[in-house]
């Protein structure tokens, strides 16, 4: 009877060991584990603290150097709004040469020997126009009109205002032509009621005073040319006459396309 309570108490105690004690080792295990996952959280807490506080000072760094630039403008605007002293001029009191800079302004603004050869237009004068729609060997058509010209601005530009017909219309157009004393040549503007462009036009007066060449590009609308390049000579016949004349060099040197004749009235 004893050896059969040995024999099963030894058999239970042999299903305990094979039973339990491999859980306690487990239990051992998962706590080894668990300390080991926790001593991994405090070190990662305790890293997210240590940035945390890194950015806090980076921030507050960032904050105190803002501050002190705030500071720092505030300074300079309230510097730069206190009036200059007394008797120090407020602009231009650090340009050299001041004054030779507005001398020579005075000299390219100021009228000279260039816009009194515009003198001799002035005037009031009749016009014959006549224009080769067919070429220059062709006969020309030819219109009548008048024509006045006059020194505007203190001298420094001379402005036309015609009135006439052309190609059986009515016809009415100005230009303006001055002298530019910084290009030192002439330089010229047209515009008229047969069209929507301004034209332009540029070149020099001869030296005997009598012929004036000048160039510009215009567009031909009826061919679809762009920027053809154009000559016009306006040319004194005494003082009484003049004549000015529109060449087109797309054509050929020589090939006359427009003219009119002024005659003093």
């Amino acid at each position: 009877m004893k050896r059969l309570v040995f024999g099963q108490m030894a058999a239970m105690l042999a299903l305990w060991a094979f039973l339990v004690l491999p859980g306690l080792g487990q239990n051992d295990d998962a706590k080894t584990e668990k300390n080991k996952a926790t001593s991994k959280a405090d070190k990662a807490t305790s890293k997210a603290k240590s940035k945390s506080k890194a950015k806090a000072k980076a921030k507050a760094k960032v904050d105190n150097d803002a501050a002190d630039e705030g500071a720092d403008d505030t300074a300079a605007d309230e510097a730069a709004s206190e009036p200059l002293p007394e008797g120090e001029p407020a602009i231009l009191s650090d340009v050299p040469d001041q004054e030779a800079m507005m001398k020579r302004w005075m000299e390219m603004a100021s009228p000279g020997p260039g816009h009194e050869a515009l003198k001799k237009f002035e005037g009031n004068w009749t016009t014959t126009t006549r224009m080769w729609m067919a070429g220059p060997d062709a006969p020309p058509s030819e219109t009548k009109g008048t024509a006045e010209y006059k020194l505007i601005l203190d001298g420094r530009y001379l402005l036309e205002e015609t009135e006439g017909e052309m190609l059986g219309m009515p016809h009415k157009g100005f230009g303006m032509t001055g002298y530019d004393n910084f290009k030192k040549c002439y330089v010229a503007t047209w515009a008229d009621n047969l069209g929507t462009a301004i034209l332009t036009m540029h070149g020099h007066l001869d030296q005997t005073g009598s012929k004036l060449t000048m160039y510009g590009q215009m567009d031909e609308f009826l061919t679809g040319e762009n920027d053809k390049t154009v000559k016009y000579v306006t040319e004194f016949n005494g003082d009484d006459e003049m004549t000015f004349t529109v060449y087109d060099l797309a054509a050929g040197d020589d090939y006359k396309a427009f003219q009119i004749v002024y005659e003093r009235q």
